[in-house]
C-alpha cells in the first residue's frame, strides 16, 4: 500500500524485504495522538455544555411569561444553527488533527474524531428531548412526541439550508471571485489562455481522499436522523433522501 503524499517520516530499512521506506517514530507519534485526544475530548464536552447551555435558556424562557409562547421557536432555531455550524468547525479541527498525527496510509482516525464529536453534536439534544425532557420539566399533553418532532424538523431544515448553501451557492461564488481576481491579475498580458485549461484552473481544488471521507461522514450524520429518529416524524425520510 502507497504512503499517504502528507505523511513525513526518515528512511529506514523495512523488515519484510529490507527496502528503504519512511519511518515515523512511534513514540513522537504516541505523544501527537495523546494530545489530539486530549483536544477532541475537550471538544466534545464544549459541546455538549453548549447544547445544555441553550436547552437552559430555553427552560429559563418558559418559565418567564413573556417569553413562555416562543420559547421553542428560539431555542430550536438557535440548536439548528449552532449544530451545523459547529459541525463545519469540528470537521476542520478533526482534520487538521489527523494530517498532524502523520498516519501512513489510512483515515480511520479522522473518521473516529468526526464520528465522536459529531454523534453528540448532532444526536444530544433528540435524545435529551426523547428520554429527559419529559421527567425533568415536562412536555405538551405529557407526550414528548410532538416537542421531539418540532425540534427534529428544525435540525433538517438547519442542515438542509447550510448543505444548499456549501454545496451550490459556496462553490460558484468561489470560483467567480478567482477568476475576476486572475483577470484583474492578468489585464497586462497579450496572450489568451487555452479556454479549457482557463477554465480548470480557476475549479475548486478537490482531495480525492478528504471530500470522500467528509461525503460519508455526513451520509452517516444524515442516516442517522433517519434511522434513530423516523418515528418522530416521517418526512425525515424524504429529506434525508433529497439532501444526499
Amino acid at each position: 500500500m502507497r504512503d499517504r503524499p502528507d505523511f513525513k517520516g526518515v528512511i529506514a530499512r523495512s523488515v519484510i524485504d529490507g527496502s528503504e521506506i519512511l519511518h515515523y517514530p512511534w513514540e513522537r507519534r504516541f505523544a501527537r495522538y495523546i494530545l489530539s485526544t486530549t483536544i477532541i475530548a475537550a471538544l466534545a464536552i464544549l459541546g455538549f455544555f453548549l447544547v445544555g447551555a441553550i436547552l437552559g435558556l430555553r427552560v429559563y424562557m418558559v418559565r418567564e411569561e413573556k417569553t413562555h409562547n416562543w420559547a421553542e421557536q428560539v431555542s430550536s432555531s438557535m440548536l439548528g444553527i449552532y449544530i451545523t455550524v459547529s459541525n463545519e468547525v469540528f470537521r476542520a479541527v478533526a482534520l487538521q488533527l489527523t494530517l498532524w498525527e502523520n498516519h501512513r496510509t489510512d483515515q480511520n482516525a479522522l473518521v473516529f474524531k468526526l464520528f465522536v464529536v459529531q454523534f453528540i453534536n448532532s444526536y444530544a439534544t433528540l435524545y435529551y428531548v426523547a428520554f429527559v425532557k419529559g421527567p425533568l420539566e415536562g412536555c405538551d399533553n405529557n407526550h414528548c412526541s410532538l416537542d421531539l418532532s418540532r425540534r427534529l424538523i428544525s435540525l433538517l431544515v438547519a442542515r438542509v439550508a447550510y448543505k444548499f448553501f456549501e454545496k451550490a451557492v459556496l462553490p460558484r461564488v468561489a470560483v467567480i471571485l478567482r477568476k475576476c481576481r486572475a483577470l484583474m491579475t492578468a489585464k497586462h498580458l497579450e496572450a489568451e489562455l487555452d479556454q479549457v485549461a482557463d477554465h480548470q484552473m480557476h475549479l475548486n481544488p478537490y482531495d480525492e481522499i478528504m471530500e470522500t471521507t467528509i461525503s460519508y461522514d455526513e451520509l452517516v450524520v444524515d442516516l442517522g436522523y433517519m434511522v434513530l429518529f423516523v418515528g418522530a416524524h416521517h418526512s425525515v425520510t424524504y429529506v434525508t433522501a433529497y439532501i444526499n
